[in-house]
């Protein structure tokens, strides 16, 4: 966590015991965040090996990821 957003949520706790249970649930949401990103990572990169186009979308239509094939075609 960095040193300027600590000093900021310490301010707001009302002990030491507190402040440190915060920085826990923080830094553990910010792990899984990244093990989050480095998965959607992989497999996006699995989905860009795969030899046909690839449009994921939302359920309104929105396109959220298509691979190279997908922009070829586009």
């Amino acid at each position: 966590m960095k040193l300027e957003r600590a000093q900021r949520l310490h301010e707001y706790c009302r002990d030491e015991a507190a402040f440190d249970g915060l920085q826990q649930i923080l830094n553990a949401l910010e792990a899984n965040h990244r093990q989050a990103q480095q998965q959607i990572l992989f497999l996006a990169s699995l989905l860009d090996q795969v030899c046909n186009a690839i449009i994921g979308t939302e359920q309104n239509g929105k396109v959220i990821y298509w691979n190279c094939y997908a922009q070829t075609l586009y």
